[in-house]
């Protein structure tokens, strides 16, 4: 409920618990992008991402971080796989402002109109 300090610190005691929870994982990352702290949200991602490949939301929020660091090409990797692994990322992508650097890019409204099976 926007307290990111005590939501940081759950998130750390559920990874002592079970440091396979890619949910937390994420999540935490998520903590990390919201503080500009894009090395540690990477490294929080990318740890969700080794433990499963598919994550989409792992590499949703990959996607949306390095929108906000201007870095395209990175940014529509990310969400290239987002989408490969949950169509439904698209419908995500649409009006999110984390990804605005992509909104007029060509490959960006191409990959939102692709169908995927």
């Amino acid at each position: 409920e926007g307290d990111l300090e005590e939501a940081r610190y759950l998130y750390r005691k559920i990874l002592k618990i079970n440091p396979q929870n890619i949910q937390a994982l994420n999540n935490l990352g998520v903590i990390h992008m919201k503080n500009k702290d894009y090395k540690k949200a990477i490294m929080r991602f990318n740890d969700a991402i080794a433990i499963k490949s598919d994550y989409t939301d792992a590499h949703y929020n990959l996607a949306c971080l390095y929108a906000q660091k201007n870095d395209v090409p990175q940014s529509l990797f990310y969400l290239k796989n987002a989408v490969r692994f949950n169509p439904e990322a698209k419908n995500w992508a649409k009006n999110d402002m984390d990804l605005r650097a992509l909104a007029n890019m060509p490959e960006f409204k191409k990959l939102l109109e692709t169908q995927y099976n």
